[in-house]
């Protein structure tokens, strides 16, 4: 999976369109993406499913989440938190991440990672097994919640 977060750039280079965030990096999950994965789960018939609705719900927050901290500019943050904007920004997009490989795998199954030859399953393996990677590539979440904790809210470092 082509993601890369890091203080300085949140990013999926695979996806064409992207929103800019506060710092000017590129965040995934735009429209065409969340489109794609709606269309996914309405062909799987996941919106009648009662089991998938609090997937669906984090989803839609999660994504709801990183929009607002990606709309936010700079001087817009309070209590100096501008200075860790991105590690902020890297920690909601990872959990957006998360929320949306959780919604995928529940509504895929075993189709998620066997090809079956079902039209668009298989093709969201990458981004299912590739999400943890976004907890540990460029800055992990223990960087982040240092950078937080330390520069953002001036805690000790220990």
């Amino acid at each position: 999976m082509a993601m890369m977060i890091c203080e300085e750039r949140v990013a999926s280079p695979d996806d064409g369109s992207r929103a800019t965030g506060a710092r000017g990096e590129s965040v995934p999950f735009t429209p065409a993406f969340t489109e794609r994965l709606l269309a996914l789960i309405r062909r799987l018939d996941g919106e009648s499913d009662p089991v998938l609705r609090p997937h669906i719900a984090r989803v839609v927050a999660a994504i709801t989440a990183l929009r607002a901290v990606s709309a936010l500019t700079p001087g817009s943050w309070t209590h100096d938190l501008e200075p860790v904007a991105g590690s902020v920004g890297a920690l909601v997009m990872t959990r957006a991440a998360d929320a949306v490989a959780d919604l995928a795998a529940a509504v895929l199954g075993d189709h998620a990672v066997i090809d079956f030859g079902d039209p668009d399953t298989i093709a969201w393996s990458e981004f299912i097994l590739g999400v943890p990677v976004l907890h540990v590539v460029g800055c992990t979440d223990e960087f982040a919640h240092a950078a937080i904790a330390g520069r953002g809210l001036g805690l000790s470092q220990r």
